[in-house]
């Protein structure tokens, strides 16, 4: 059996047709196909192997379902050995050179900022122009920063347009309107 990938062709169950129908897949979540295209009617949605209510055996890779409400366990989480990079980082410098953060200033890799809401971290990366990626204790934020602010212009205030003088010639002195003879 040849292996799904995205922009391949497969069988699913096509929830606007009601039928069983060929789509294209559109993204893949492991080796199964998580969003599928209809060839008939276009539309995309979440793959489905069969019809509603048909057992249909789920393709190696598929996620068992879990019970409602459930999480994972707290020992299924691979814990973090070693001491956190941020305060490793932290032990050297100290936490007195942070800056406040502002996304208007300009920050270079290694410099220390003090966020109003994550808390102290630092820059390691600059990815593109006006974004950082910054390690915080508890993950990498991509933030913002050299953003010029947005400058609002005073409103200008309208008059309204000047009022019609009264026109010199008025009614009266319109010449008289000639009915057409045929």
């Amino acid at each position: 059996m040849e292996k799904l990938k995205a922009g391949g062709e497969t069988s699913a169950y096509c929830t606007s047709c009601k039928d069983m129908r060929h789509h294209v897949v559109v993204a893949m979540s492991g080796d199964v196909p998580a969003k599928v295209e209809c060839l008939s009617c276009h539309k995309q949605h979440k793959f489905k192997a069969g019809p509603p209510g048909s057992k249909v055996a789920k393709p190696a890779g598929a996620k068992a379902p879990r019970a409602k409400g459930a999480r994972p366990a707290a020992h299924s989480i691979p814990a973090v050995s070693g001491p956190n990079p941020l305060d490793t980082i932290l032990q050297t410098r100290g936490t007195g050179s942070a800056r406040s953060y502002s996304p208007a200033e300009r920050y270079a890799v290694g410099e220390l900022l003090a966020h109003p809401s994550f808390g102290i971290g630092a820059v390691t990366a600059t990815p593109s122009p006006g974004k950082m990626s910054v390690l915080f204790r508890d993950t990498t934020r991509l933030l913002l920063h050299e953003r010029v602010p947005v400058v609002v212009a005073p409103a200008v205030k309208l008059s309204p347009p000047p009022r019609r003088e009264e026109s010199p010639t008025g009614p009266a002195e319109r010449p008289p309107k000639v009915k057409p003879l045929l």
